[in-house]
């Protein structure tokens, strides 16, 4: 936060802070300055700031916001912005923060996209928003799903209560084919420091005749920056 406050000091009238600088202002688990990334109006004479990634865009007054005392892009406008510059994974990853913290509206992120068709990159955000899921609680379980998706399996159930033969709810998964009772979770890095109960919790689904399958692997897929 210092940073970004000394840094507006030296910005011009006009700057936003937008994209993961905007993100991480408005609540979102993203690297605010790594670097400090920065709107300036099409017409701005403005190409370049040391240390700044600088993007160009129009943003309408309904679009700006102060937050945390610091000029930024709107919610919807931040992450219809990461959204349609980031690949698609990553942006389907932004897309279900922003959702699950109840920062946007999926309704609103669509609406963006029909005001504003001539916007580079709005086809991705469009597609971005079709993968969208509000259930999902960590990044790592937005990239499983989209690498299932992606590879042609259907839309599994995100984060579904699930229940013995007696009606007792034993566990929430992250991902859930209810046809074949399989039971898709990620294993993070707090897995290590909790095996026991994480076993415990295997038999209990096992029991219950579920199917359990977990990935510890990484499935972020491209991270390039748009």
């Amino acid at each position: 936060m210092l940073q970004l406050m000394a840094r507006r000091e030296t910005l011009p009238r006009d700057a936003l802070f937008a994209g993961r600088s905007a993100g991480w202002l408005h609540g979102m688990d993203m690297a605010a300055c790594n670097p400090i990334e920065i709107n300036m109006p099409r017409a701005s004479q403005t190409s370049h700031l040391a240390g700044v990634r600088l993007f160009r865009s129009d943003v309408s007054r309904g679009e700006t916001c102060e937050v945390r005392g610091l000029p930024a892009t709107s919610r919807v406008r931040t992450v219809a912005d990461l959204g349609r510059r980031l690949p698609l994974v990553e942006a389907v990853v932004v897309l279900d923060m922003a959702l699950h913290r109840r920062l946007v509206e999926i309704e609103d992120l669509r609406l963006w996209t029909h005001q504003h068709p001539r916007y580079w990159g709005v086809a991705g955000l469009r597609r971005a928003c079709a993968f969208a899921e509000r259930k999902a609680e960590s990044p790592m379980e937005t990239r499983l799903r989209m690498l299932l998706l992606l590879n042609g399996l259907p839309k599994p159930d995100v984060q579904p209560e699930l229940q013995d033969e007696t009606g007792l709810s034993i566990a929430r998964a992250d991902l859930y084919y209810a046809s074949h009772r399989l039971v898709i979770e990620y294993d993070g890095a707090t897995h290590q420091t909790s095996v026991a109960a994480d076993n415990r919790r295997q038999n209990r689904l096992l029991e219950a005749g579920y199917n359990s399958s977990a990935s510890p692997r990484s499935t972020s897929g491209e991270c390039r920056q748009a």
